[in-house]
């Protein structure tokens, strides 16, 4: 049985980071946070909980026009890999997927020539939003946590991408956006295995992300959602982590601002390694990131 207030797991408190875009930051933000002895996480890496969530619930809202049972199969069967690809196939993980199934009133269909999946109906949005928040207490209860712990931090860069509906399906929840120079962001992702090679192509796929950042914040209640600049956090680190814990709700660590003091460095930039020419192009193209 789940119990407390959505957005909280028992008597603890939901925080959930995320990114304007990757290479925002939010690695380092949630290490910090997490030496808080107050502080804990269910997963060490990103769980990507609401793009699973995102993908799967305007499929079974029962206004959807594109449903069909075969297809709520198919997403079911993918919602289910993926959570478990994000909190691990565990029987406790199993097990907040079947009471989110049988919430939902999912019931096994069997093909001619394939096991037996499982198929959700198309249900109301509120009743899927209710399933929706068990599973989430669920996927995010640390039973294990030592007493003192009073929060559980979540870091996907994504979440501030979903972050309207973060905060629908758990309202209590807290969110911290890390920000950063779109140019830095664009010029780390041509370092990275994903995303552009070509500086350019990576401006325009940059500013993208940064553009949609701004209309979700704008439709944000601001007592949710606190956003973090990156270069604030280099340049002044003590007063920033004091906004960042108070928002929190968590008390000040002096363990946690030596830790800063160590991790937090003036990143290398790369722009004086580009040619005027592609500067110039990438400057006209972030100068609308914003």
């Amino acid at each position: 049985m789940i119990t407390g207030d959505v957005g909280t797991v028992g008597t603890r408190e939901l925080l959930f980071v995320g990114g304007a875009h990757g290479r925002c930051g939010t690695t380092l933000l949630k290490r910090l946070l997490c030496s808080h002895p107050a502080v804990t996480q269910v997963v060490p890496g990103e769980s990507r909980l609401w793009e699973a969530i995102a993908e799967l619930r305007p499929s079974l809202a029962a206004e959807c026009p594109f449903y069909a049972p075969v297809r709520s199969a198919r997403l079911m069967d993918e919602f289910r890999r993926r959570i478990r690809d994000g909190f691990g196939d565990t029987s406790r993980v199993n097990a907040a997927l079947d009471c989110f199934g049988s919430a939902i009133g999912a019931t096994a269909i069997r093909g001619s020539q394939a096991p037996p999946r499982l198929h959700a109906p198309a249900i109301g949005r509120e009743r899927l939003d209710a399933a929706l928040q068990q599973l989430c207490s669920a996927l995010l209860d640390a039973p294990e946590a030592a007493p003192e712990v009073t929060h559980i931090c979540e870091k996907t860069p994504s979440n501030a991408q979903f972050a309207e509906l973060v905060l629908t399906v758990c309202p209590d929840a807290r969110l911290i956006v890390m920000t950063r120079d779109p140019f830095d962001v664009a010029l780390s992702h041509t370092q990275r295995p994903w995303g552009p090679r070509d500086p350019i192509d990576a401006a325009a796929y940059t500013r993208h992300y940064f553009r949609r950042w701004e209309r979700i914040k704008a439709r944000l209640n601001p007592v949710r959602f606190l956003e973090v600049d990156h270069a604030q956090l280099v340049r002044e680190p003590q007063a920033t982590l004091y906004a960042v814990l108070g928002f929190a709700g968590l008390t000040l660590h002096e363990p946690l601002l030596a830790l800063a003091s160590a991790l937090i460095r003036e990143p290398i930039s790369r722009r004086h390694t580009l040619d005027d020419q592609t500067r110039h192009a990438m400057d006209a193209i972030l100068e609308s990131a914003s």
